[in-house]
């Protein structure tokens, strides 16, 4: 409209010319009127629309402009809200991340100034430093969502100067995310995962190794190298150190060490490069240990205790550095059972290591774990020498349930105690008690752990382990082992499906083996059985074929086998050759097996020359014989015992006058009187006094033995 027209005029047009009808002139006499009123200079009666009015006519009349401008508008007041939001919070978190960055030093200050102190109980400083997180996490929820990211970097950071990773990482990811942006945090969630993947392959070799590294690829190891090699500009550690750690996690140990000696040249107090030092050489040691080179991996293990000496030295209360040398003398004590050289003295010097541990830190869940490990592997030890383990076991169980005070759902200290309360039924059922009340207990505790998925396998191994055991303990007993068995063998193939190991399949081929004798007893047909149990053996030496465990194991199978078709007049060379091949490896893989194997190549002779005639028979004969020989002086043992006088008796029964059944009743000595409630003891009694022509003396026995154990009934031909 040209501003020249009078804004009456303009306001009487526009009224005439509205698109609704209702809001136009009711007539064209109104019209004129209006108009009339104009010309003479009087008020007309039409009203000038509104803003409002005006913009939605011209809304109406070009929407699409109407829309920029107003997208515009917004837009430019967007823009300025948003810088100055983005300001706010830029300058909040800026606040925040001090505020917060000031605490976790001061917190990891007073840390290090304990460690530093003379050995003594950091419980005390690790308390104040546990509540004062207590009072950051507690207040949280009242903290803007701006300065929460800053809190939880905190709470992660003194998480991990605690040494509890799983809290460092929950906190660091919950504040900083997966692979945080800043240097220093990325750092501090790269340590902490870098440690909880070590500690996840620690004491692991083999397939077992292999399987884990894979298990933890996508959630442990590649965000560690991802993080670590974002904290490249870290201000918290040297460059050396971060490399050094990064080399560790890809397994370029010797890189890492090197980077670890040059931070600690740079920075003397750097404990933690020491203990980076000593965790590369043990992982060194680790993987010799596995190849069978047991030297080399001594010699590592050796220069690893002069890094943690060094790192004790300057940290001399930090529970880390003292956890390092009990990690150490723990894989030399493993090393030296393992070599058949271990004795008390490498006992009481890995407990030492624990109980330096303690003394920093009482509550140490992960130290009361190894002092568990190491006396029930000592009463394992005594257990396998026919010595009393029930102190070194009691002990054991009394340091897991300690641990598992302080960490109620830590699935290896759950493992770790039903495994000591399987081996102490163990030596209640070799001294003829009933093992079952124990094993349920252990049965209880494995299960309770089920419940949670770490470490399975191994909980599945060891209740069926507990099975396996009450099976035996049925078998011996006169009862049915087949429910029992069956369990086993369920619960072993579970724990071989979910991660193959060579102790599930052996435990499995050997419960399998007591099943078999059970229905050869019942005069049922075993073959399958056994057939079964070869299999479990040959999977497991599949996995690790210098299991000396795993060989006796096959050896025994094979054995049990041979007697049945011998028993039965069917072919048995291939089954005694091949019997006698896993016996020497055996030997070979720990000479102290004297006592079980030679007595074992005895009675595989024996056999042998029960099944030969000619030329054959008369070398099976002298190769007994000559077993016999090696085997007596290693006799005292009443397991040996018994394994010597059913050796004997077989040759007995080869060759009748080669006076094995006097000798095999002398060396049975030690079993009758250390194992009085052992039916097979009675048994072979029996039938060596029956061998000697003293029927009456050889029925009674035979009679004894039936009514320990029933099952003996249809083999020996009487009644309990």
């Amino acid at each position: 409209l040209p501003p020249s027209i009078p804004r009456d005029l303009q306001t009487v047009v526009l009224k005439a010319l509205e698109k609704a009808p209702s809001s136009r002139y009711e007539s064209a006499r109104a019209l004129a009127e209006d108009l009339q009123r104009f010309l003479d200079g009087d008020p007309i009666q039409a009203y000038r629309a509104g803003l409002g009015y005006r913009l939605l006519k011209r809304y109406r009349k070009n929407r699409l402009l109407a829309w920029v401008l107003a997208a515009s508008a917004l837009a430019v007041a967007g823009f300025a809200a948003f810088g100055s939001v983005m300001a706010l919070r830029a300058r909040v978190m800026g606040q925040a991340y001090q505020k917060y960055g000031r605490e976790a030093e001061y917190l990891e200050g007073i840390l290090h100034k304990a460690y530093t102190l003379p050995l003594h109980d950091v419980s005390e400083e690790r308390a104040r430093v546990q509540a004062h997180l207590e009072r950051i996490e507690a207040g949280l929820g009242r903290l803007g969502r701006w300065s929460v990211p800053a809190a939880r970097v905190a709470l992660g950071r003194c998480y991990l100067a605690l040494d509890r990773l799983e809290e460092a990482r929950r906190e660091l990811e919950a504040g900083a995310g997966r692979l945080p942006q800043d240097p220093d945090t990325a750092l501090a969630l790269g340590l902490t995962l870098s440690r909880l993947y070590m500690g996840e392959l620690e004491g692991l070799r083999g397939q077992n190794l292999a399987d884990k590294k894979k298990e933890c690829e996508q959630d442990l190891r590649l965000p560690a190298l991802a993080c670590l090699r974002r904290a490249q500009g870290a201000r918290q550690e040297g460059p050396a150190y971060v490399e050094g750690v990064l080399a560790y996690v890809e397994e370029r140990f010797d890189d890492a060490i090197a980077k670890a000696r040059e931070h600690r040249r740079a920075a003397p107090w750097a404990f933690e490069a020491a203990l980076l030092e000593a965790d590369a050489l043990r992982a060194q040691a680790s993987r010799s240990y596995g190849e069978g080179r047991f030297e080399a991996a001594e010699a590592r293990l050796e220069e690893a205790g002069k890094a943690l000496l060094e790192a004790r030295e300057v940290a001399r209360s930090a529970p880390m550095a003292y956890l390092g040398e009990v990690q150490r003398r723990l894989v030399l004590f493993q090393i030296r059972m393992d070599r058949g050289r271990a004795t008390a003295e490498d006992r009481d010097w890995a407990l030492e290591a624990v109980a330096l541990c303690l003394k920093a830190n009482p509550r140490d869940w992960k130290a009361l774990g190894y002092r568990a490990a190491i006396h029930r592997r000592w009463g394992v030890l005594q257990l396998n020498r026919g010595e009393d383990p029930t102190a070194s076991l009691d002990a054991a169980i009394a340091a897991a349930r300690e641990g598992l005070a302080s960490r109620p759902h830590d699935n290896p200290l759950w493992n770790n105690l039903g495994t000591c309360l399987r081996n102490r039924a163990d030596w209640e059922a070799s001294q003829g008690l009933d093992p079952r009340p124990t094993l349920d207990r252990a049965v209880e505790a494995l299960t309770h752990a089920l419940e949670r998925p770490q470490f399975k396998d191994w909980l599945l191994d060891s209740i069926g382990c507990c099975f396996g055991q009450e099976a035996k303990y049925q078998l011996d007993h006169g009862l049915d082992p087949t429910d029992a068995a069956r369990r086993a063998v369920e619960a072993l193939a579970q724990a071989s499906a979910l991660k193959p190991w060579v102790g599930h399949d052996s435990s499995r081929g050997g419960t399998l083996v007591d099943l078999a004798l059970y229905q050869a007893l019942k005069g049922e047909d075993p073959l399958p059985t056994f057939a079964e149990a070869k299999a479990a053996f040959e999977a497991a030496l599949k996995l690790n074929p210098r299991s000396f465990q795993t060989q006796a194991g096959m050896a025994a199978m094979l054995l049990e086998r041979a007697a049945w078709r011998v028993e039965h007049r069917q072919p048995v060379a291939e089954d005694l050759e091949d019997a006698a091949s896993h016996l020497r490896e055996t030997l070979a893989l720990n000479p102290n097996l004297g006592g079980t194997v030679y007595p074992a190549l005895a009675r595989c002779r024996a056999l042998e020359a029960l099944a030969s005639q000619g030329a054959a028979r008369a070398a099976a004969l002298k190769a007994a014989r000559e077993a016999l020989a090696l085997g007596r002086p290693l006799g005292s043992d009443p397991v040996a015992a018994l394994a010597l006088a059913h050796a004997g008796w077989l040759l007995h029964r080869a060759d009748p006058g080669s006076g094995a059944a006097a000798q095999a009743l002398q060396a049975l000595a030690p079993a009758l009187a250390r194992r009085p409630w052992d039916a097979q003891v009675h048994r072979v009694q029996g039938d060596l006094l029956l061998a000697l022509g003293r029927a009456a003396e050889g029925r009674k026995a035979h009679a004894r033995a039936v009514e320990l154990n029933a099952n003996l009934g249809r083999v020996l031909g009487t009644k309990g």
